[in-house]
């Protein structure tokens, strides 16, 4: 097993596999080989359904090292270059009245997160690979062309990391209110990390940036608050189509000295869903997570429709030390 495979996984909490086509696990990261209490020599070289034996629905029930049983959400990418299919798991409690919606968005929300980390692996093995091949053709070394191929892999490389650490907002911890965040700068930094995705669509993010205003926080409340609205906001112009021009708007402004707002709005027609529930096109908790964030940093999210499209807006309590 190539330790680049899974290095790019190991900060993530859910399982995540990585199968050939005949069923057998190429690759797997820390968390995977923790739950199932395993090391990853003995996972590697494993069929996958000698441990994963039963699958019910959107569940997948894995046999631990210890004879217990853990059940998971399990979502599948398409085949990678190399032929591996990545698998994430992320494992899931006792079912309660709310199940299945919860399991429904957690293999929504796997699905996409896999999704997006094969993206760029894969630019970088076929950078790698590309390099190689130069390599080996003998001759005088291109420096351009290697440096250039560098680059490339190490942007990836962020990018990949920044879809982690996005993801670290689902893992339980300790958000203690202790650190000044610039608005502007969390709004800019979660704007182009969605950036990408709305130009597939041919949809611009227009950003509106007032004075510079401080709320007291840590990195896992703006950022994941706000990708989970932009998340829904790409959704719903996905759905529109080329129905209407789809613009999407994020602003901020100081709201006296008290409040700070982030104004985000498209043109994707009116909701035909209640304000006050998730958006049918999204994955229905990413709303919901938004609202919470807001809440512990001691303001709100309000959702309100109109003719035009969805308004979100959070209102939050600027810190003391925030500064023009």
């Amino acid at each position: 097993m190539n330790a680049h495979d899974v290095e790019p996984f190991d900060g993530l909490a859910a399982m995540v596999f990585g199968i050939d086509a005949d069923g057998i696990v190429r690759s797997v990261n820390e968390a995977a080989a923790a739950a199932l209490g395993r090391s990853r020599a003995d996972v590697v070289g494993t069929r996958f359904g000698e441990f994963a034996r039963a699958d019910t629905g959107a569940v997948t029930v894995f046999d631990t090292a210890d004879g217990a049983r853990l059940s998971a959400v399990v979502a599948r990418s398409t085949s990678a270059p190399d032929g591996l299919q990545w698998l994430t798991a992320i494992p899931v409690g006792p079912p309660d009245e709310n199940q299945d919606a919860k399991l429904a968005a957690l293999g929504g929300l796997a699905h996409h997160v896999v999704h997006e980390l094969n993206q760029p692996l894969s630019v970088i093995r076929m950078a790698i690979g590309t390099t190689r091949r130069r390599l080996t053709a003998g001759g005088e070394i291109d420096a351009g062309f290697i440096d250039s191929k560098l680059e490339r892999m190490d942007s990836q490389c962020v990018r990949a990391a920044a879809i982690v650490e996005c993801m670290r907002v689902f893992v339980p911890r300790n958000r203690t209110l202790n650190v000044a965040l610039e608005v502007n700068r969390a709004v800019e930094n979660a704007v182009a990390m969605t950036a990408p995705r709305f130009r597939k669509l041919n949809v611009e993010v227009g950003l509106q940036l007032g004075d510079a205003v401080q709320v007291l926080g840590n990195e896992m409340h703006i950022e994941p608050a706000l990708l989970c609205v932009l998340g829904e906001i790409h959704d719903r112009v996905a759905a529109a189509g080329h129905e209407r021009p789809a613009g999407v708007t994020v602003r901020t402004a100081a709201v006296g000295s008290e409040l700070v707002e982030i104004v985000l709005s498209d043109a994707a027609g009116p909701s035909t869903a209640d304000a006050s529930a998730p958006s049918s096109v999204s994955l229905g908790m990413g709303r919901t997570l938004a609202e919470s964030l807001a809440v512990e940093l001691g303001g709100r999210l309000d959702v309100s429709p109109g003719d035009a499209g969805m308004t979100y807006r959070f209102s939050l309590p600027a810190s003391r030390d925030a500064g023009a």
